[in-house]
């Protein structure tokens, strides 16, 4: 519940302030500063643990202005897998069983 609170009270001025902006702009225009604002916050170190990531300012941007999760913007996938927790196909033969099992009231 604070997770999502916190999210919500983040990314609605976010998204108010900074993705609306580049409806009008061109995202292309922060281009020279991609590499000062990757190096200055070291975002491969801390966020993905060293990983190889492709991670640009402008293309995250571009994906604000196209209203893309966040998750898939910043490419978190790396970070955490989602879909391990989200496949339910490992449930599937107990969701079986369970529909064909008949259940009698008294």
């Amino acid at each position: 519940m604070l997770v999502v609170i916190i999210l919500f009270l983040v990314g609605g001025p976010v998204f108010t302030e900074v993705c609306r902006y580049f409806v009008d702009h061109n995202p292309n225009e922060l281009q020279p500063f991609n590499d000062a604002f990757l190096n200055a916050a070291d975002f491969k170190k801390s966020l993905y643990n060293g990983k190889d990531v492709n991670l640009d300012l402008v293309d995250v941007l571009r994906g604000c202005e196209h209203n893309q999760a966040i998750y898939s913007v910043l490419k978190l996938e790396n970070m955490v897998n989602l879909s391990q927790y989200t496949d339910l196909s490992a449930f599937r033969a107990e969701l079986d069983t369970l529909n064909s099992t008949s259940f009698n009231s008294p």
